[in-house]
């Protein structure tokens, strides 16, 4: 969904369906250097859920026009003209990171405009690192580097794992339509980044208990297999296959948590 506010369009996301005024309003509120993809499974529960969604765009953000706004007050005082191009008179505000910041000074400056709050990643104040805003002002393309590193570089793995989030030290991959052990694949990331990946010095001396392969059968369909293998938790190694298919015209959904997921087969897509 476009709008325009203050001549400029400004995107926001409406969790797969059409937004309604005559529904209760949620306003999403991003963090900094990121835009509404991140709201894209909450989006999509509370607008199918009764709810008049709109995961925004901050200017100079996704795909709003820019500039950035340079000040959290800029922004909340933005937030209330967003609220009355689309038409909303109330809403309930979730905000994460930097957008948290922002409904708060929305919610203080406009008290009357908002019904709820919705904080994520909150705190009273949010330093930012002085080397960060230096290269902010000064190479951008450094400080979008910073922020790639710090959040997804080796200081955010475990398990000596080059994925983030995943803990399991053999993982292989295709690396020129080959299969190739994680070692190879420490050794091609390695060469690739110029700097190790995983605090061990040999990645061929991390052990192999649960191999996970992926293979792209054809377009759209892809094989995921995992082999345990742990003779101190099971008495023989095990193996189990998960198919997993493209879905055309849909959004990127965030795959993760899933030992207690119930709610794969409820994801309509856009």
């Amino acid at each position: 969904m476009e709008l325009r506010v203050d001549g400029k369009p400004v995107f926001a996301a409406t969790g797969g369906r059409a937004f309604s005024a005559g529904q209760p309003a949620v306003v999403m509120i991003h963090g900094a250097g990121m835009d509404h993809i991140v709201w894209a499974l909450p989006a999509r529960s509370l607008a199918h859920r009764g709810r008049a969604v709109l995961a925004i765009d901050l200017p100079g953000h996704g795909r709003s026009a820019g500039p950035a706004l340079a000040s959290i007050a800029e922004m909340a005082a933005w937030l209330v003209r967003f609220l009355d191009a689309a038409g909303i008179g109330q809403a309930a505000l979730c905000g994460h990171s930097m957008g948290s910041l922002i409904a708060l000074e929305t919610a203080a400056a406009a008290p009357d405009r908002v019904t709820r709050l919705a904080l994520l990643g909150v705190a009273a104040r949010m330093p930012v690192h002085p080397d960060l805003l230096a290269a902010a002002k000064a190479d951008p393309e450094l400080a979008a580097d910073l922020i790639t590193s710090w959040g997804h570089g080796p200081v955010g793995h475990f398990g000596g794992q080059p994925v983030p989030g995943l803990t399991r030290n053999d993982f292989e991959v295709l690396e020129d339509g080959k299969l190739q052990p994680i070692s190879n694949f420490y050794a091609v990331e390695n060469a690739r980044a110029k700097t190790d990946v995983r605090p061990e010095a040999d990645a061929s001396a991390v052990p192999a208990p649960s191999p996970e392969r992926f293979r792209r059968k054809d377009f759209g369909h892809m094989e995921i297999q995992i082999t345990i293998d742990d003779a101190k938790a099971y008495t023989k190694p095990w193996t189990v296959k998960e198919d997993v298919r493209l879905i055309p015209d849909t959004e990127l959904l965030e795959y993760v948590c899933v030992e207690n997921e119930k709610d794969y087969g409820h994801l309509i897509g856009k």
